[in-house]
């Protein structure tokens, strides 16, 4: 490792967007501490031109590859056997980080040492709302074990975002975890590593900017309902994953993978019974849950629509469908 920090840029027909990420990362005086690697997956308009200005300008510290489309996670996957920096971290092609919050952020990097550094990120709409999303002052600018964190937070199932974590590269590349290559293969990202975690630092820096206004993103209503199968397929490797190291965590780390985990389990089973994605689909899926891990598959009949329905119990033990149930009263 002779960088301190490698950010890895997956780009896919992204031309719209790419200047403004990649500019947003201009920091000529540190290209002997950094590398930002622009990972092209098969783009089919004109990003590799954007990339190529970069790279041929600033060629310390642009870094570029070319490969047939596989999907974001192909993308994460090269870049962590290529990285050379100290720490990694993934930006979006349609998103950008704050440029005075990063030259702060290369210094955290400097004098810090933890297996994740966590930073806060701001959402922007189309209306052009932003939304600051910062870590409570109270937990910033100090260390914390995983499992101090985690319950200081009260296990919060989805405070680690792709957005606001930075891993240190070490994590990524030497321990085993499963990452999908197409949609939602960032909750793979998010999650698997924290297995391997033990200590981490959290910034008050807001550093990354993620853009909410952008038509057909994946986390929208079309997105989910175009690459569910992605979404499921994400859903069975976590359960796998979690399946695979319960043994090794202690409780509070088992909390918190098995709450994150039935979250998406949850999710599943709504869009089977909401969308119509055939009886085999969903028996199957429950049955995978049920071999995979029978305490997952027991606390998910706990699980309630409008406060007071557990409607995977009622399906798994009557064959009735609530939500289409309610439709006939709605």
């Amino acid at each position: 490792m002779n960088k301190i920090l490698t950010i890895t840029i997956p780009v896919y027909n992204m031309e719209r967007y790419l200047d403004r990420c990649l500019s947003s990362l201009f920091l000529p005086e540190c290209e002997n501490n950094i590398e930002i690697l622009i990972i092209n997956d098969g783009s089919l308009d004109a990003s590799q031109d954007i990339i190529d200005l970069y790279t041929l300008q600033y060629p310390k510290l642009f870094r570029a590859i070319h490969k047939e489309n596989e999907g974001w996670g192909s993308c994460i996957k090269l870049a962590i056997g290529e990285a050379k920096g100290k720490y990694f971290k993934v930006l979006d092609s349609d998103d950008w980080f704050n440029s005075a919050a990063f030259r702060e952020f290369i210094d955290v990097l400097e004098k810090k040492d933890a297996d994740i550094i966590g930073t806060g990120m701001t959402e922007v709409y189309a209306d052009k709302t932003y939304l600051c999303k910062n870590y409570p002052d109270e937990i910033c600018n100090r260390y914390w074990t995983l499992e101090e964190y985690l319950r200081k937070k009260n296990n919060l199932q989805h405070d680690f975002p792709l957005s606001r974590l930075t891993y240190k590269t070490n994590i990524l590349k030497e321990n085993k975890f499963t990452i999908g290559d197409k949609y939602y293969s960032d909750i793979d990202f998010n999650l698997q590593p924290l297995v391997f975690v033990k200590k981490i630092y959290i910034s008050s820096l807001n550093l990354y900017y993620y853009d909410r206004g952008i038509e057909g993103q994946s986390t929208s209503k079309k997105g989910y309902i175009n690459h569910f199968d992605d979404y499921k397929e994400m859903t069975c490797r976590c359960v796998r994953f979690f399946s695979k190291y319960k043994k090794c965590l202690n409780e509070t780390l088992r909390d918190f993978f098995e709450s994150y985990i039935i979250s998406h389990c949850v999710f599943v089973y709504k869009f089977y019974l909401k969308q119509g994605g055939g009886e085999l689909n969903i028996l199957e899926f429950d049955n995978f849950i049920k071999l995979s891990d029978l305490n997952i598959y027991n606390k998910l009949n706990g699980k309630k629509i409008i406060s007071i329905i557990p409607f995977i119990f009622i399906w798994r033990k009557t064959g009735i469908n609530v939500y289409k149930l309610l439709k006939l009263w709605i």
